[in-house]
């Protein structure tokens, strides 16, 4: 992988941030929020 995509793959997994990135619509998404507010996705 290059730089930008593991750059990528290290905000998508991060398991001790606060808030998240929602994968559809790049929204960023508060700790235990399990619907996006930007575009509904249901996260889990």
């Amino acid at each position: 992988m290059d730089q930008d995509q593991l750059a990528a793959a290290d905000a998508v997994v991060d398991l001790d941030a606060d808030q998240a990135t929602c994968p559809a619509c790049m929204t960023e998404l508060e700790k235990g929020n399990g619907r996006c507010p930007g575009c509904g996705l249901r996260l889990f």
